[in-house]
């Protein structure tokens, strides 16, 4: 009996182009994008792209790649949809994706499952999921046939901001499945028109369907350098709680390289499925613009806005009332602490941005004013002249480690929920209303012991306040200080 189809989710992107709505420490994948997924409301892109492959006589346990930085909140939002049986791979350098389906099918071999893998990006929206299933049922023979299959998406217009697959003969055998006849870039608006006209071209997901040992054997002729550094790591790996983690020193020498370019424009098995899915690849505000249902003057509008004499406007707010006045095609977001504003056809440029505010050290900005931990979450609520004040929720059974700062002194009062302290020598219950002080110096833990969720407001006093300024004693979840911070 074959072995079920395992899910390959590849969610160690950036999410640059969704500024300020995706930053680096919370890119778009872990955001719920027709809402605010920070105080546990709706689905992150990744957590759909999760839910769409849990048919349980389908789909295996899933393999999730991801770097250091994302880990708990991968974790997190698992634990959310109640998917325990799963393997995290941390990626410890970003290699393009050629090497994460290596790793990932390395760890199959390994766990002698070779088999089948559904190898999926973690941002796309499928509206029409039962087609997606359908197409990836016709295609399940093919690949075990060590067919390299991808998933080519109908074109209803003729849109530049893809590219194309041109598809070939029917494979014999395998009906709904063709030989790629060539790959295309983005072509130009004409171009684009004329591939519509033919009916035979159909935009590039990025999704594949593989064997794990046929993936491996055409990195071996195409790529051998990576498969050889991929091995090397992957044979170096050790276990962290519920993480793989690779060796870095092994990576380092893997070359970067898309699936696309490493195998699947080089190979003789490579084969397409061209399905109608209702797919879009979420990669900017104007691809969210053009799916986001339009009001009378042609306006999208997520969140609170008011707008006189407005046409043609994107306008994306999690919690500030937008208002506008005599504008048109214009893009307006408000997220976090950043707001965006600029033309539709403008939206290009926002990696240049992104690029500015990182040369300038603009770490504020580029990152999020709430952040995930394993123990729960903190949001940043306001900062100033040598104070920070933040409000911590632990999770019922979160320790924070046991540290210290030298350069700065801390104030807790809780305000929802029982806190186990330790302060110092001393280990205390505090309720609400009730608080503690710990100066700078001084050893400290906070723990939730109770089954509901604790709520403490911080407030940070010192000359630093970063959250580099601690030293770890001891920490049930074996982080590095120098890499996770509280």
């Amino acid at each position: 009996m074959a072995h079920k189809i395992r899910p390959v989710i590849l969610a160690g992107g950036s999410g640059e182009r969704l500024w300020p709505l995706s930053k680096i420490d919370y890119p778009k994948q872990f955001v719920s994008i027709n809402g605010t997924n920070d105080e546990g409301s709706g689905l992150s892109l990744f957590q759909e792209s999760l839910l769409r492959v849990s048919e349980p006589s389908v789909f295996g346990a899933p393999i999730i790649l991801c770097n250091e930085e994302h880990r708990f909140i991968v974790t997190e939002q698992l634990r959310h949809i109640g998917i325990i049986n799963v393997t995290i791979i941390i990626e410890p350098i970003a290699r393009n994706t050629a090497p994460a389906v290596a790793l990932a099918a390395l760890h199959m071999e390994h766990e002698q499952e070779a088999g089948v893998m559904m190898v999926m990006p973690s941002d796309h929206k499928i509206d029409n999921p039962a087609a997606f299933i359908a197409a990836v049922k016709a295609g399940r023979q093919a690949a075990e046939d060590s067919w390299l299959i991808t998933f080519g998406v109908k074109p209803d217009a003729p849109e530049t901001g893809y590219g194309y697959i041109q598809q070939g003969q029917p494979l014999e055998g395998h009906p709904g499945v063709y030989r790629i006849s060539r790959f295309v870039e983005k072509p130009d608006r004409t171009t684009a028109e004329t591939y519509l006209a033919e009916g035979n071209y159909a935009w590039n997901s990025g999704m594949f369907l593989m064997h794990s040992h046929q993936w491996l054997t055409e990195l071996s002729v195409h790529e051998p350098q990576m498969l050889i550094a991929c091995g090397e790591s992957y044979r170096k790996y050790t276990v962290d709680q519920s993480f793989i983690r690779l060796d870095k020193e092994s990576m380092q020498a893997c070359p970067s390289n898309s699936i696309d370019y490493a195998v699947m424009e080089r190979t003789q098995k490579g084969a397409v499925i061209p399905v109608d899915m209702q797919w879009c690849d979420l990669g900017s505000w104007t691809a969210l613009c053009n799916i986001s249902s339009k009001d009378a003057n042609n306006n999208a509008v997520h969140g609170r806005a008011v707008m006189a004499d407005t046409t043609d406007c994107y306008i994306h707010t999690h919690h500030d009332l937008v208002a506008t006045i005599g504008i048109s095609n214009m893009v307006v977001v408000s997220a976090d602490n950043a707001v965006l504003i600029g033309p539709k056809d403008r939206m290009q440029d926002i990696k240049q941005l992104v690029k500015t505010m990182r040369d300038q050290q603009m770490a504020d900005i580029m990152l999020t004013s709430f952040s995930h931990r394993p123990w729960g979450s903190f949001y940043s609520i306001d900062r100033g002249d040598r104070y920070q004040v933040k409000r911590l929720h632990l999770k019922p059974g979160g320790k924070i480690s046991l540290q210290t700062h030298e350069k700065r002194s801390e104030h807790w009062i809780v305000v929802r929920g029982r806190a186990t302290v330790t302060n110092g020598d001393n280990v205390f219950t505090l309720e609400e209303n009730q608080s503690t002080y710990i100066p700078a110096g001084q050893m400290h833990r906070l723990e939730n012991r109770h089954d509901e969720e604790l709520i403490v407001v911080e407030v940070q006093t010192g000359a630093y306040l970063g959250e580099d300024d601690i030293k770890r004693y001891e920490d049930v979840y074996n982080r590095n200080a120098a890499k996770d911070q509280a």
